[in-house]
This record gives structure tokens, C-alpha cells and sequence, in this order.
């Protein structure tokens, strides 16, 4: 961790705290720990940085439902952009400011091809999530997430109203899946493969893969540029913080892009400097040292 320490110190060498205007949180694997939570720590960082005067917002893969609790914990005080870049929410005034679906016929294609796989797939909606079987990592994910869940038969929902398929499955069942809708859909769609940390019952070694499927276009650096620029703020200006691929390009647009130690090989390589693990408060840790 003293190495981690020296190197970040190191890699910060012309960093001008007096020129960061926003800082942007990942949730999962960022903002919370290994056991999801937001460590007393952490929350008590944020809160100083908000006192600062700084844009601070939550930037996440979420839906809005689901991101709620942490965004008042550590006291959001204006926006929060959900789905990997599909909505931004108005969390002082709570009303959805911005929202990209995918197209009806991306839609149709998806379910097609989904229902070719062994694995799980939950649509979001109008913020409330549908899922039309059930397996193990269901009781994972809603257990993580705490939220309930509505189970039918997804062609039921109204065309223009997908905001994300999130999808969990074996990594074999997972890299197939993708690659059949990339090959059809990749004009369409944004998708993203992910390990959000659940694991196979049968061999808990072996994490879950994920597919993370927005509109087009959709990523959180996208979508944070146009955000800032509403406020008059540049990338430029820009800490954010993030651990796995949905992060990539909001790590990279940032004028700093800080990746946890935790996060995956490709996502350190975006980000300009890493910081400590989640499970080590490392966002407090760049957050009280740096910003502060």
C-alpha cells in the first residue's frame, strides 16, 4: 500500500487542486467496498468535498432506483447520471433531466437473441427493473441491489421504453451472447462486459460476466461532457473515479482520471493515476489528501 502511496504521490506531480472544478464517483467498486458499502470514511470525504463548492455527482451504471441510498449518504446535492450514461437525475429536485433509450427494433433483436442463452436478463424500464426467468445470480443481484424486481414476459413492455439490459451468465454463455449481438446490433447499441462480483453457486471461484447494453452512443464520459458543460465546466477540470470497463471513457475524458486498485488492467491504462483499492477507502484516501 507505502508503494501505491509513493507512486500516486509521484504520478500527481503538476496536479493543481484550485483548477478541479467536479469530481465524478463511480458506485460499485468504487464508492463502496467489497461488501457494498459506503464506509463511514468515505462518506465523511465526500461530504467535505461537496463543502468545498465543487460539482460532485455520482456517475453510474445504476438505475436510479438503485443508486438513490448512496447518492443521500454522502449528501449528492444536485445531479447523478444513471445507466451507464442513459439518464441524468435531478436529485435535489427529483425529476429525470435527460434519458436515452435504445431503439424499439434493438430492443426486439436483443430479446431474440437472449432468449437463445442460458442466462439472466434483466430489462430496465421507466427505472423499475422486469426479468422473465429466474436463476442463481438473480438472488445475487437482488440481493445486492434490494429492490423488487418484476417478473413477466418482457415483450410485454412498451416499445422506446428500454433504458438497459443488464445480463448474467457463465463467462462461455456471456462472450457468445455478446459477440451474436455485436454482430447484429453494434450500430444500434452501446455494450459494455463487466464482472460486477457475483459468482457461480457451483464454483465460487468463478465470477459472473456481465453484458451491459445501453442506446447507442451512451457511455459515462459522453454523457458527464454534456453534463459539465451545462455548468460551464470543461473535462478538463475533472477528477473521476472508476474500476471497471463501463468507466473507460469517462476515465480518459477527464482531466484526471483516478482508477481504484481494484479495477481491471484496461481501466487502469485509461486512467492517468490509480488510487487505492475500494476496500481500502481509496476514494476517501485521494479525496482528503488531494482535494481537501
Amino acid at each position: 500500500m507505502e508503494i501505491l502511496k509513493k507512486k500516486l504521490e509521484q504520478d500527481l506531480q503538476g496536479f493543481d487542486a484550485k483548477k478541479i472544478k467536479a469530481v465524478a464517483i463511480d458506485i460499485d467498486g468504487t464508492l463502496i467496498n467489497e461488501n457494498s458499502i459506503c464506509t463511514e470514511r468515505t462518506e465523511k470525504a465526500v461530504k467535505d468535498l461537496i463543502k468545498t463548492g465543487r460539482e460532485v455527482y455520482i456517475v453510474t451504471g445504476r438505475a436510479i432506483t438503485t443508486a438513490m441510498a448512496f447518492a443521500k449518504q454522502v449528501a449528492i446535492p444536485r445531479y447523478m447520471i444513471n445507466y451507464n450514461g442513459g439518464a441524468v437525475w435531478n436529485v435535489e429536485l427529483q425529476k429525470r433531466e435527460f434519458e436515452q433509450t435504445i431503439s424499439p427494433q434493438a430492443g426486439k433483436d436483443i430479446l431474440k437473441f437472449i432468449r437463445n442463452y442460458n442466462v439472466m436478463a434483466l430489462l430496465y424500464s421507466d427505472d423499475q427493473y422486469y426479468y422473465e426467468n429466474e436463476n442463481e445470480y438473480l438472488k445475487q443481484y437482488l440481493n445486492r441491489v434490494t429492490i423488487q424486481g418484476h417478473k413477466l414476459s418482457l415483450d410485454e413492455l412498451p416499445e422506446g421504453s428500454f433504458q438497459k439490459f443488464f445480463i448474467m451468465g457463465d463467462d462461455d454463455d456471456i462472450q457468445n451472447l455478446y459477440k451474436a449481438i455485436g454482430d447484429s446490433c453494434s450500430n444500434e447499441v452501446t455494450m459494455f462486459l463487466t464482472t460486477p462480483g457475483m459468482h457461480n453457486a457451483a464454483n465460487p471461484d468463478t465470477p459472473a460476466r456481465c453484458i451491459e447494453i445501453m442506446a447507442y452512443g451512451v457511455n459515462k464520459g459522453n454523457t458527464l461532457k454534456t453534463l459539465l458543460a451545462s455548468q460551464n465546466i470543461s473535462m478538463d477540470e475533472v477528477v473521476s473515479f472508476g474500476d471497471d470497463v463501463n468507466d473507460t471513457e469517462m476515465l480518459q475524458m477527464s482531466g484526471w482520471g483516478v482508477a481504484m486498485n481494484n479495477a481491471r488492467p484496461s481501466v487502469k491504462e485509461a486512467a492517468r493515476v490509480e488510487t487505492l483499492a475500494h476496500k481500502d477507502d481509496g476514494v476517501a484516501y485521494f479525496i482528503e489528501k488531494y482535494l481537501l
